[in-house]
């Protein structure tokens, strides 16, 4: 009996004692490159995938034992089990524990965990033991029965064609992600001469770009990108909510950090002019908002100085928009008690109001609306300026109104009164694009308005989900709407494409198989050369790390992810 039970042949026992040194050996690796806590974390992150393996060993180390598969009798494998789980349960979470408080100079697990940890592994020794005996019977048949053997064989087959294409996409992805993720801790070693792992897994985790994803972005002519949100680190630096890349996408190291930036800002909204400069709907450096800040990276001290006179209420822009002429039209997301409401402003080049267009707008406004407030702008190619119109309080009005280029309302355009607008952007054409709903409660759709505001029959966009959030208008008339939708192949996704006919964009699937755009979008934006910016959660087909991978990328015409586009 004691001789069966050392024998590689015919017992399970000395196979588990080989497997659990293994695991022991894997275990003090672990312990000694990690903290308690993450010791603990990672230790409860891993325990079930490395038992499955264990007990999975039980079966797979047959093929080692030669011909002399063994008995495979009730008692032989009763007894085996009861030894290695007492094996397993015992000893080896004992030196586990045991290698534990040696590396890290203190009791890493409670003892409530250990009597936990001995149970699982007492089962999981059971379970190598029962495995190991229990092959024995389909290795017969694998054997003498040679239909079994084909039969296998053509089914493995089949299986590789149907799944090798996604297969070999998921380990692109993955090596395409850990070099990415390579690269960014060099990136921090070099800027910080610091090893990044000495910070904490925690901190490690969030070098995938932006820590929060952006919520408002803008191009300049040279591809430059500024982002703005509510994020705290890029690419393993200090980043407090205002940041500047290249076309590229690595950090532009000349663009000054503004520590002042409010990264807690629900709205923060960013502009770039044709001049270059950047226009922020916050106040920095102490000054009042909007800010100016000029290409060189520097605040304009004079913009600013104009803009925070006292002659005028302050201002609390919300959603901002250009004029063709480069002057600035914002609506003022605050009407200051006691003073005179400005609902939406303009302001010449060089800060000062436009008052005559501003007081009359709010006259008008005013007049119409009463005390109602304005939240997205926009300004069409024949000079009119349109505006969501809401109430200050209680159930929003969502109307949409258009001022002529004096600031008086143009009459002309009138929306039909039973839609809700929720959001909206205007196209290159004269069309205006709407997210409306013909009543409280009901789903958001998207419209197509004429000159006149009445809806465009001729566009008619399938049923693509529940929610639409925002859309953006591209050149040549093609919509990107976000939202909880589906493409057109019937999938979930949060960005899909209308042709200006309504019909899905049938050449529009973004990213395909090599990451999943999720309904979590937070910005999109598309530059002068068609390439599309999207902000949101992107993950792997195969969630590496457990999170998610991007946070920030940019896609082709056809959705594609840009290769040419690497975050540092």
């Amino acid at each position: 009996m004691i001789g069966r039970i050392f024998s590689f042949q015919r017992s399970a026992v000395p196979w588990a004692f080989f497997t659990g040194g293994i695991a022991v050996a894997l275990f003090t690796g672990l312990a000694g490159h990690t903290d308690p806590a993450g010791l603990r974390v990672q230790t409860q992150q891993f325990l079930i995938p490395t038992v499955i393996v264990m007990i999975a060993l039980g079966a797979f180390v047959t093929i080692f034992r030669g011909e002399a598969q063994g008995e495979a009798s009730l008692g032989t494998t009763l007894s085996d089990l009861v030894v290695t789980a007492v094996l397993w349960g015992g000893p080896l979470v004992a030196g586990l524990v045991t290698l534990a408080q040696w590396w890290q100079g203190r009791p890493c697990f409670p003892p409530p965990e250990i009597t936990n940890f001995a149970i699982v592994f007492a089962l999981a020794g059971a379970g190598f033991a029962v495995c190991f005996h229990g092959v024995r019977v389909p290795l017969l048949l694998w054997h003498k029965w040679p239909p079994l053997r084909y039969g296998t064989i053509l089914v493995l087959a089949f299986w590789v064609v149907y799944t090798g294409p996604a297969f070999v996409a998921r380990v692109s992805a993955d090596l395409t992600v850990r070099e990415d993720r390579r690269r960014r801790l060099e990136f921090y070693r070099k800027q910080t001469g610091t090893d990044p792992e000495d910070a904490g897994t925690g901190f490690v985790q969030g070098l995938y770009g932006f820590d929060v994803p952006p919520f408002s972005l803008a191009t300049d002519l040279r591809g430059n990108i500024t982002a703005a949100g509510g994020f705290q680190w890029y690419g393993g630096m200090p980043a407090p909510g205002l940041l500047r890349l290249t076309a590229g996408g690595h950090f532009d190291e000349t663009f000054p950090r503004f520590p002042d930036f409010p990264v807690l800002f629900s709205r923060p909204r960013v502009l770039v002019a044709q001049s270059g400069n950047t226009y922020v709907n916050v106040g920095l450096s102490g000054g009042s908002p909007p800010t100016r800040i000029l290409p060189n990276g520097q605040i304009d001290a004079q913009f600013a100085q104009v803009v925070g006179d006292p002659a005028h209420p302050p201002y609390s822009p919300d959603h901002m928009v250009f004029q063709s002429d480069g002057r600035l039209v914002f609506s003022n997301e605050v009407r200051f008690v006691g003073m005179a409401p400005l609902a939406i402003v303009r302001l010449k080049p060089s800060g000062l109001i436009d008052e005559e267009f501003t007081q009359r707008a709010n006259a008008d406004l005013d007049a119409r609306w009463g005390a109602a407030r304005c939240s997205v702008v926009g300004v069409g190619s024949d000079g009119r300026i349109f505006a969501l119109v809401e109430k200050s309080s209680g159930a929003p009005v969502g109307r949409l109104v258009a001022f002529k280029p004096d600031g008086s309302l143009d009459a002309t355009f009138a929306p039909p009164a039973d839609l809700i607008i929720r959001n909206f952007r205007c196209a290159p054409d004269d069309a205006v694009y709407i997210v409306a709903t013909p009543g409280p409660g009901t789903p958001a759709g998207l419209m197509r308005l004429l000159e006149n505001g009445r809806t465009d029959p001729s566009f008619g966009p399938p049923a693509y989900g529940t929610l639409v959030k925002d859309l953006e208008v591209q050149r040549d008339g093609k919509v990107l709407a976000l939202g909880r939708l589906k493409n057109a192949v019937g999938h979930p996704a949060g960005l899909v494409r209308f042709l200006p006919d309504g019909r899905f964009d049938p050449a529009f699937l973004p990213n395909r198989d090599s990451h999943g755009i999720s309904p979590v979008l937070t910005a999109v934006h598309v530059g002068d050369d068609g390439k599309i910016l999207v902000a949101g959660q992107f993950t792997t087909m195969q969630f590496l790390f457990g999170r998610r991978v991007f946070t920030f990328m940019r896609l082709d015409e056809d959705g594609r992810r840009d290769p040419s586009f690497v975050l540092p």
